[in-house]
């Protein structure tokens, strides 16, 4: 997907002074930028906290744009996004000198060793609540700047999380709120009729706990009672914004406005000061999350939409730009029925216009999967992905292409020299166990520019005349045998390439694993990129290093259990209407069948290997030819490519032990039938199939 920042800056005349969110107008609201990045980049929504249990998590930058749009100064309670949740007890004394309700236990109880901010204030009986929220109350709230430590500001910002009660929406507000829980539910409560931090926490976590802020892209419209809620707080929200002025209110009003409602927010207002540069860092973090908000309120194409995304700090921008991403992709299969759907076609494209909108190389590579997913030809597969990088799930997708789309692919390929290099590799591959040798001799040409210490070798490719023979040598000259794509570097991985941990045939097998020969990789593959409900307890348990927070959060909630059992038929396509992915159309089936145990390419090359081995002298001069320990070297690798088979036969027996015989028979006195003590016929249940 190439990059088209002049043609962009062309579109967006107001922003070519900088391609930087963070340079907008020079830097003037980087504070609120830091602000958001830091809340946003946790789950992507303004709710920074909800993941774990109690002190495992915090709303510390939540905190700190409650507190800018209400005008106090910045305590950087965000800073605790980095911490862990657990402290020493040593010098508490110096520590918490503005928690007097903890100092207190601590004197009484002297505990030691570590502890969560909370779990201290719990071991003290059913009101700790209470004695908590007094020593934290006043460092949120402070309308001064106050000289606090980090232990303090992590007890503070854990403490909110563990207050914020995101379900059911609005229940704070409800009269009958103490019937839940008369200890906690009904404190709470009553701490947000004064406590306006209080109130708002509840509803942006009541907001963060939306499945909008999931999986807006494939659920159906809201229902009458839902409607009626986020009506209900809309307005009470607003009532506060009229009467005091409070930007906080304002943005709890953004996140429950109705789609296609008159805006009741001074919006254009804001836009105008910020594109002036005249409006503060308060009314420029307000807009900033009513132009993030706000589109996935309105289900329209989002052309004014994407004209505001530069003014978005980065990580924020990223959110919403793979949000939107997912949307598009959902409008292209009929995935929900809130929106006007893209025309066919537009889709493609318009991953291009998100792809040149970011400057993170690893959400690019991301948006390259989508973009190639919905491809359905060879050259567009090739433009999503001309110059790289390619995310694992792209090089899974590229493995199911046929052998000569491979090589097409390869030619135009701009990015990455390894990455050609092993798309050459597998092509070749293909090539030999199709006995295509014409396309295989094209490809070893290509190899050899790159491995240029074969040429001496291998002389048959420039003459036009590779035997079989050769052809196979070749391929076990190559550093890697399997026929298909693997990501080796997973430096750059992008957080949501959840497939990656996924178990897979594939690291048990020679030849082509069964899952892309039948293409159902392609299914796996794009349920795990849409991130749909139905494969969460399936493909992300146990994968916390992999998964993206907002999915873990939503597991942790049991919002899995709510949502409807949504499923997309990516590969094959099933029935009138059920089309499957575009990609799904250069699937190579009758070619990727040819791959397997019986008849893929470990059986070509032990066929061609063994009847190359066969010509060797049987007398005591074997070991003065000139192939003697070559032979004997592609003899073993033969019968290591085995060692997961058990079908296949070469002269009625099977292809290991036969090229373990000849090589014990006639290359006894190398160093590969030295090392070669054993042959492997596989008996388990993780043999190829």
């Amino acid at each position: 997907m190439r990059l088209r920042f002049l043609a962009v800056l062309m579109v967006f005349p107001a922003l070519v002074v900088a391609k930087e969110p963070d340079l907008l107008c020079a830097g003037r609201y980087a504070l609120a930028q830091e602000m958001l990045d830091s809340a946003y980049g946790k789950y992507g929504t303004l709710y920074s906290g909800g993941n774990g249990v109690h002190s495992s998590d915090n709303v510390g930058a939540t905190l700190d744009l409650y507190r800018l749009w209400s005008g106090r100064p910045d305590q950087k309670f965000r800073d605790t996004n980095s911490a862990d949740g657990i402290r020493y007890w040593e010098d508490i004394e110096t520590r918490a000198t503005h928690l007097p309700e903890l100092l207190a236990i601590a004197r009484a109880t002297e505990p030691s060793g570590y502890f969560g901010p909370s779990a201290v204030y719990r071991g003290t009986g059913r009101d700790w609540i209470e004695k908590a929220y007094r020593d934290v109350f006043p460092l949120a709230s402070s309308t001064g700047l106050l000289e606090i430590s980090d232990f303090e500001r992590q007890t503070v910002a854990a403490f909110y999380d563990v207050i914020s009660l995101p379900s059911p929406p609005g229940w704070w507000l409800d009269d009958t709120s103490a019937l839940y829980s008369p200890q906690t539910r009904a404190t709470i409560a009553r701490w947000s009729e004064d406590d306006f931090l209080v109130d708002w926490l509840q509803g942006i976590a009541s907001a963060s706990d939306d499945p909008d802020d999931v999986i807006s892209y494939v659920l159906p419209g809201p229902t009458i009672s839902e409607m009626e809620i986020r009506e209900k707080l809309l307005r009470h929200y607003l009532a506060i914004f009229q009467n005091t002025g409070n930007l906080a209110a304002a943005v709890a009003a953004v996140h429950f406005e109705t789609p296609g409602a008159k805006p009741a927010l001074p919006f254009r207002e804001w836009e105008d000061a910020v594109i002036n540069c005249a409006a503060s860092d308060a009314v420029y973090a307000a807009y900033a999350v009513a132009v993030f908000e706000q589109r996935f309120q309105d289900w329209n194409d989002g052309s004014e939409w994407m004209d505001r995304l530069y003014r978005l700090p980065p990580v924020m921008r990223d959110v919403a730009i793979a949000r939107e991403a997912l949307r598009v992709f959902a409008g292209e299969f009929h995935l929900g029925d809130r929106m006007e759907l893209y025309r066919r076609g537009d889709a493609w494209s318009r991953f291009d216009q998100l792809a040149s909108i970011t400057q993170n190389e690893a959400l690019r590579s991301w948006l390259n999967v989508g973009q190639t997913y919905l491809s359905d030809s060879i050259e567009q597969v090739i433009a999503a992905n001309a110059d790289g990088p390619l995310d694992p799930r792209t090089l899974r997708g590229l493995s199911l292409l046929s052998s000569r789309d491979l090589y097409k692919f390869a030619k135009n390929f701009e990015g990455d020299n390894d990455v050609l290099f092993d798309i050459y590799r597998v092509a070749y591959l293909r090539a030999v166990a199709l006995r295509d040798a014409d396309l295989a001799r094209i490809i070893g040409k290509e190899i050899i520019i790159r491995m240029p210490e074969l040429s001496k070798r291998f002389s048959g490719f420039d003459e036009g005349a590779a035997s079989s023979i050769e052809l196979a040598r070749f391929a076990l000259s190559l550093p890697d045998t399997r026929p298909y794509l693997i990501k080796r570097d997973e430096s750059y991985l992008f957080q949501r390439d959840v497939g990656i941990g996924l178990r897979e045939q594939s690291l048990y097998t020679s030849d082509l694993p069964i899952e892309y020969r039948m293409g159902g990789i392609l299914q796996r593959d794009v349920e795990a990129w849409m991130m749909l409900p139905s494969g969460w307890q399936r493909a992300y348990r146990g994968m916390r290093g992999y998964t993206l927070g907002s999915l873990e959060r939503g597991i942790r909630r049991g919002l899995a259990e709510d949502f409807p059992n949504l499923s997309i038929v990516a590969y094959p396509p099933q029935g009138p209407g059920r089309e499957g992915v575009p990609f799904g159309k250069l699937v190579a089936i009758p070619e990727l069948l040819r791959f397997g145990p019986e008849n893929g390419l470990v059986q070509i090359l032990s066929e061609d290997v063994i009847r190359w081995a066969e010509t060797a002298p049987t007398t005591w001069s074997i070991w003065r030819w000139s192939s003697y320990e070559e032979m004997a070297d592609a003899l073993a690798k033969i019968v290591a490519l085995n060692k997961h088979r058990n079908v296949g036969e070469v002269d009625g027996v099977f292809p290991g032990k036969r090229a373990f015989d000849l090589l014990h028979q006639r290359f006894a006195f190398t160093v590969a039938a030295r090392k070669t003590k054993y042959w492997h016929l596989c008996e388990h249940e993780r043999c190829e199939r």
